[in-house]
């Protein structure tokens, strides 16, 4: 998917996959066991932070996702391959397709909105002119913003037969840095996975999807901390 200058593709064997689109919405063939990650495109000269959400969850700290979330640091120029949920500064816990039932989201309380990937970009406050080492691919930091959290309803209810579960572990490592970001998102991308049977019975491989999907940004309130 393209928008903006922004490119997000969906990588399995470090090849990206086929989209397929109907009723507005993109969606792509997922295939249970197999890993895969996510691929953001900055094609400006700016820095950007890209939240993502995977069924519903930040990638990086697993709790509800909205606009608020850590995300992903990249510098003009580049591009960045998500390869897991953070597990630590160190590791992650690599994407996979998984059973519905098996999702991540589902083990840890937080199902819902299985089926879904977004990405939330948003461009750095008072940019300037950054020195030349700041252009090519960036060193994989997350920031966090300072803008306050949003508040919503509650998820929808859809059909999925697939969830992103928590795979091996591997190495990935970030810094932390700080980051003051738009208060709104420049754009927002959101993909849709599910079986190839069910894309079909959805109609998404013949003719316009009708059905109900789940949202990439459930943005129901904030938590409390504990």
């Amino acid at each position: 998917m393209q928008s903006n200058n922004f490119e997000v593709s969906i990588l399995v064997n470090g090849s990206a996959v086929k989209e397929y689109y109907g009723n507005g919405k993109t969606y792509i063939e997922g295939r249970e066991g197999t890993s895969y990650k996510i691929k953001i495109k900055n094609k400006t000269n700016r820095r950007i932070v890209a939240v993502l959400a995977v069924d519903g969850l930040s990638v990086i700290d697993g709790k509800i996702a909205d606009y608020n979330s850590a995300g992903y640091v990249i510098s003009g120029n580049s591009f960045e391959i998500i390869k897991g949920w953070r597990k630590s500064d160190d590791e992650v816990a690599e994407f996979y397709f998984s059973n519905k039932d098996e999702a991540y989201a589902v083990k840890v309380g937080k199902g819902g909105n299985q089926g879904v990937i977004g990405v939330a970009i948003f461009r750095e406050k008072d940019w300037g002119p950054y020195p030349w080492f700041l252009s090519g691919t960036s060193q994989n930091i997350f920031a966090r913003s300072e803008t306050e959290c949003s508040v919503g309803a509650t998820p929808t209810s859809f059909k999925a037969d697939l969830g992103t579960g928590w795979g091996q572990e591997i190495k990935s490592h970030v810094n932390r840095v700080d980051f003051d970001r738009e208060d709104g998102p420049k754009t927002i991308f959101t993909i849709h996975y599910n079986t190839r049977e069910e894309l079909k019975r959805m109609g998404v491989l013949n003719s316009d999807n009708q059905s109900i999907t789940p949202r990439a940004f459930p943005n129901e309130y904030c938590q409390p901390p504990v």
